[in-house]
C-alpha cells in the first residue's frame, strides 16, 4: 500500500473524495470537527518529508479544488487533536514532525473543522486535504 488518509483507525478504509460540507443557510449546524488518520497499514517503513527528510516538518494542508465556489481554506482547520481544533489557526497547515511510521500504530490523528463563512446552503465537495511530497524508506 502507501500512505494517505483514512477515514479508521485500521486504516482500512481509505477517504474517497474531497472533504464533503453540508451546510444550512442559517448556520445552525455549526462546525462539525471530523477526525481522518494519516498513515500505511503495511509495516516496515518510515515515511519523511521529501526534500530534506529528517530535517524538514512533515505538514497536512487543506487545497482548494475550485477558488471561489465555496468555502476558502480560511474556513478549515486543522488539529491533531479534537480539543487542539479550539485553538487552532484557520488556514494553518497542521505539523505532523519528521516522520511518520508505517502500521497502524504509526497512523497520526487529522482533525478538521470547517466554519462556514459563505453561508448558503449546499454541500461543499472542493476543499482537499494533502500531505507534503513524501519519501519512504525501510524502518
Amino acid at each position: 500500500m502507501s500512505i494517505g488518509f483514512h477515514t479508521d483507525a485500521s486504516l482500512l478504509v481509505p477517504l474517497a473524495t474531497n472533504i464533503v460540507v453540508p451546510q444550512r443557510i442559517d448556520g445552525s449546524d455549526g462546525a462539525q470537527p471530523t477526525r481522518l488518520y494519516l498513515g500505511d497499514v503495511d509495516s516496515g517503513l518510515v515515511y519523511e518529508e521529501y526534500t530534506d527528510p529528517g530535517v524538514n516538518n512533515i505538514e497536512v494542508s487543506i487545497t482548494d479544488d475550485a477558488p471561489g465556489s465555496g468555502n476558502p481554506v480560511t474556513d478549515v482547520k486543522l488539529a491533531s487533536t479534537q480539543p487542539g481544533l479550539a485553538t487552532a489557526v484557520p488556514g494553518d497547515p497542521l505539523v505532523i514532525g519528521l516522520s511518520i511510521t508505517s502500521g497502524t500504530g504509526g497512523a497520526e490523528e487529522v482533525w478538521i473543522e470547517v466554519e462556514d463563512s459563505v453561508q448558503t446552503v449546499r454541500t461543499s465537495t472542493e476543499l482537499k486535504i494533502v500531505v507534503s511530497s513524501l519519501r519512504v524508506r525501510a524502518a
